[in-house]
């Protein structure tokens, strides 16, 4: 079978060495990447041959190859159209605007489980932008030879994101002022994101002088948002003292006010609701939805320039620039609406 392990068994080099040799790369020796593409050409190896081609079209910076591809890459869980989610689509359309101007061609591609697209394990980008916020899926992108960016999370050195502790205590805090001191939190067991907003969610109660009751954070093991709806339903029936909740995102926030209407729950009489993201759709929702608004079109842009800042300096040969100097996170705001309000007496 022609994959790059057995082009490395062949050329007796590591298969990072060979990923490498494939792309041009400066820390690659003459001799050990024509030994390489003599290897891929002998078992026909796609990537190499095509390589030959594009090399000819491409610029050169600092002796490595150029290929003008960036991708930006989904975690999608199942057969998830992700593209069609106003959330990924705004970060999108961020990161595509200073791409475009740097004269990069954009990939947009899904990823399931930590299984990474055949065409980007081939060395076909320049760099990828991840909005992957899951462990197993960036430890199997931090193993391919190209600057990889993560969006919207910080499981990578190098990221652009939102404050997600500040997340859960703005949201928090609106809520104990109102007059509530019985608040669920929901959101999904996996995401590290999720993490920094419950420790958020737990400092502001105890700031208040309240203790954070365990049996009112619940976590969803799955990663679809209508997952929560069973939860909230076995809460409310073990349970009715809790009078409001903060939801992970928008959309189990939306999920949520349903399942609350379908209880004959009043929002926001009888139970306030805040969501996190402010996504366009939550005005038309009725009531409208309290939310803390992400900044999402500054933390597409952010990780776009970061990784042009990478990819410039990869091109011309020079170290990568310091972890420090490649994050940033970016400060979230509350946005009140129609779905919170004071606690009933």
């Amino acid at each position: 079978m022609a994959t790059q392990a057995e082009i490395a068994r062949r050329a007796g080099v590591s298969q990072m060495t060979v990923s490498r040799a494939l792309r041009g790369h400066p820390h690659v020796d003459a001799a050990t990447r024509a030994r390489v593409l003599e290897m891929a050409r002998e078992i026909g190896y796609g990537a190499a041959l095509n390589g030959d081609a594009r090399r000819l079209a491409s610029r050169r910076r600092g002796g490595v190859v150029r290929t003008h591809i960036v991708c930006i890459l989904r975690y999608a869980p199942g057969q998830a159209r992700v593209w069609r989610d106003p959330w990924a689509g705004l970060l999108s359309e961020a990161m595509q605007a200073p791409l475009f101007d740097a004269e990069m061609q954009v990939l947009l591609a899904d990823i399931r489980e930590s299984r990474v697209p055949a065409n980007l394990r081939a060395g076909v980008v320049d760099g990828i932008l991840a909005i992957c916020p899951r462990s197993d899926v960036v430890e199997a992108l931090t193993k391919l030879d190209v600057p990889v960016v993560g969006v919207a999370n910080t499981l990578l050195p190098s990221y652009a994101c939102q404050d997600d502790y500040a997340v859960g205590r703005i949201a928090t805090e609106h809520l104990l002022s109102l007059g509530h001191t019985r608040i669920a939190l929901f959101h999904p067991l996996a995401s590290p994101n999720a993490r920094l907003r419950q420790q958020g969610f737990v400092d502001a109660l105890e700031s208040a002088g309240r203790s954070p009751d365990p049996d009112l954070i619940v976590t969803a093991e799955g990663e679809r948002a209508e997952e929560a709806v069973p939860l909230f339903q076995e809460l409310w029936r073990r349970r009715q003292d809790f009078t409001a909740l903060v939801a992970y995102n928008d959309e189990v926030a939306a999920w949520l006010l349903r399942a609350a209407e379908g209880q004959g729950i009043e929002v926001p009489r009888d139970l306030s609701i805040i969501g996190v993201d402010d996504l366009p759709w939550v005005t038309l929702l009725k009531p409208s939805l309290t939310t803390v608004r992400l900044p999402l079109m500054e933390i597409g842009e952010a990780a776009a320039r970061i990784l042009l800042q990478r990819l410039t300096a990869w091109w011309r040969g020079e170290p990568d620039l310091p972890a420090g100097e490649t994050a940033c996170r970016l400060p979230v705001e509350l946005v009140v609406r129609g779905t919170t309000a004071p606690a009933p007496r």
